[in-house]
């Protein structure tokens, strides 16, 4: 069985059960970190262009070694594999096992494992040798690449990035496989500021895993990298074409503040963080309309909502919300956008602003 990439191509909303999305679009689920089911660097067809409609999911929710079992039933926390393995020897031989059908629930077991695992220096020390061995099925470099991936340790994300900006060009297949690893990352806000240290590279393939691992990520720290990032090459959401990067995020509720500092600056960037609030459903939907009731610049406010729409999460919470703002928001624009947003859901179109009005 070919795994399923976590990483964010298109709009990233976690959602559990089923998704109604209104008008051609995608929309992407995801565990722990955000996820798709294309790649950091697959695929895809970028941008949601609807409203997404379920019942939504915080990040925090699917995260911290929590994962359906190895029965597949998703009812019992994932036991990790300090819990489950006596020495190196045994994880590196369920890993190699694991690896040929790339089961996933091995894969739960080693993420972030804790710092006193007193066999994980000797197993990571092996795999980073696996994991770049030639003659390896696709599948065994996936999984290799991504227990290296999700284990949170700086010197197993280093390893990833020199192979990808070392890899001659006949090996374009296996570069793409480490940088789809790259968008698995788990890890603290220490190991999201090593990634975003990366973020200079010239190296395309790996500045697309970078990005997409960081964006998933949806803390404080990581979409601060991701921002940076996006800024120092002056790039305002158009070059991963709504893939990743800021307004692909889902933010958790750490990275508001520094998110409305972002959309408060009212300049090129803003609405990348506007977008990104929308993403994560009601509580970031109120932020954004308390940013708007304050503001007296209707311009710069169309600016920051020029994309939203697509960006715009639903469920009962989140569309109560919006009535409320329809009725009531003193903001003229903040209002007409939330009566779009509601005609748009109960008609299935789309569209609020142009891009040649909002950039007006």
């Amino acid at each position: 069985m070919k795994k399923v990439v976590i990483a964010a191509v298109g709009l990233s909303v976690l959602t559990i059960g089923a998704y109604v999305v209104l008008g051609p679009g995608n929309s992407n689920t995801g565990t722990g970190t955000q996820t798709s089911g294309s790649g950091a660097i697959g695929t895809g067809t970028s941008g949601s262009t609807g409203i997404v409609t379920g019942k939504s999911t915080k990040q925090g929710d699917l995260t911290d070694g929590v994962a359906a079992d190895q029965s597949g039933n998703g009812d019992t926390p994932t036991r990790p594999a300090t819990e489950l393995y006596k020495t190196a020897a045994e994880a590196l031989d369920a890993i190699r096992k694991a690896s040929v059908d790339f089961d996933d629930a091995v894969l739960d077991q080693f993420t972030m494992l804790p710092e006193d695992c007193a066999w994980c220096n000797d197993l990571y020390a092996s795999l980073r040798g696996m994991a770049f061995e030639d003659g390896l099925s696709e599948n065994q470099r996936r999984f290799y690449a991504d227990i290296l991936a999700v284990s949170g340790r700086t010197e197993n994300a280093a390893a990833l990035i020199k192979r990808i900006e070392s890899s001659p060009p006949d090996k374009d297949e296996e570069v793409f496989d480490y940088a789809d690893a790259l968008g698995m990352v788990a890890g603290n806000d220490a190991f999201m500021k090593f990634l975003g240290e990366h973020l200079a590279t010239k190296d395309e393939i790996l500045k697309k895993g970078l990005i997409s691992g960081l964006t998933n990520q949806g803390t404080a720290v990581a979409l601060e990298q991701v921002y940076n990032g996006m800024k120092a090459e002056g790039d305002t959401g158009k070059k991963y074409d709504g893939a990743t990067g800021l307004d692909a995020a889902v933010p958790l509720p750490d990275a508001f503040p520094f998110l409305k500092e972002v959309a408060g600056k009212r300049d090129e960037y803003s609405h990348l963080a506007v977008d990104a609030l929308f993403n994560s459903g009601a509580e970031g939907a109120r932020a954004v309309f308390d940013m708007l009731r304050a503001s007296k610049d209707p311009q710069a406010d169309k600016a920051m909502l020029k994309d939203a729409i697509r960006h715009v999460f639903f469920d009962e919470e989140t569309e109560a919300l919006f009535k409320e703002e329809a009725a009531s928001n003193t903001n003229p624009t903040a209002a007409e956008f939330a009566k779009t947003v509601l005609e748009s859901l109960k008609e299935g179109t789309k569209g609020y602003f142009d891009d040649d009005a909002a950039d007006e």
